[in-house]
């Protein structure tokens, strides 16, 4: 029985959070002011101002450089394996990456337009510590893994 690659299922997986990431800011669109918060300090205050649909835009293209990055780059970097496995590989841990870093992007973005939403914007730094600390240790490990 030939072996079955879990690529399809990832890149599938990968798209459908890139498409849902990309109506995220259409979602929190009427639950913003005009003025919203791009910025903010170490103690979670606001440092820069900018207009909605400008924070909306930036977060939309982020997302979208993002998967484009992913798909395009993996399809071009695993592609010069000569060895199918090596390829196979190399794009399994390429996905895993770009789910993980996307969701990381998404769930920052949610705590932006979470504090943004609120009468005076204040973005939960404990709980962004904790998010980027969980990030940096996946990162960590996925180089660990990726070197074997």
């Amino acid at each position: 029985m030939p072996k079955r690659s879990l690529v399809p299922a990832l890149r599938r997986i990968y798209l459908l959070l890139a498409l849902l990431a990309l109506l995220q800011p259409a979602v929190h669109a009427r639950l913003l002011p005009n003025r919203v918060a791009a910025w903010f300090g170490l103690d979670g205050s606001p440092l820069l101002w900018t207009t909605r649909p400008w924070l909306l835009g930036t977060m939309s293209g982020i997302v979208l450089a993002l998967a484009l990055a992913t798909i395009i780059g993996l399809r071009a970097w695993c592609g010069r394996h000569d060895d199918a496995d090596r390829a196979e590989a190399c794009q399994r841990l390429g996905l895993w990456f770009g789910l993980v870093t996307t969701g990381f992007v998404v769930c920052v973005f949610q705590l932006v337009l979470e504090a943004n939403a609120r009468l005076i914007p204040q973005l939960p730094m404990g709980t962004l510590g904790w998010l980027a600390g969980s990030y940096v240790a996946f990162a960590a490990v996925w180089a660990w893994l990726a070197r074997r």
